[in-house]
């Protein structure tokens, strides 16, 4: 991954993880928006992202 792919990846990783009021339909929405952008399908970074903040927060 390019170092804008991993900001994006890390932006969803703490948004999921600091925003719990996050609308679930808006970030699928979002995730469909940015996945063709990264060269990528929803399921694909989604993938990503998982393991990103499994990387990132694995510990707590």
């Amino acid at each position: 991954m390019s170092i804008e792919q991993i900001d994006v990846v890390d932006a969803f990783v703490e948004i999921v993880r600091k925003d719990t009021g996050f609308p679930m339909a808006r970030m699928m929405q979002v995730l469909e928006a940015f996945a063709p952008k990264l060269g990528m399908d929803v399921r694909e970074l989604s993938h990503i992202i998982g393991e990103r903040d499994m990387e990132l927060y694995d510990d707590e």
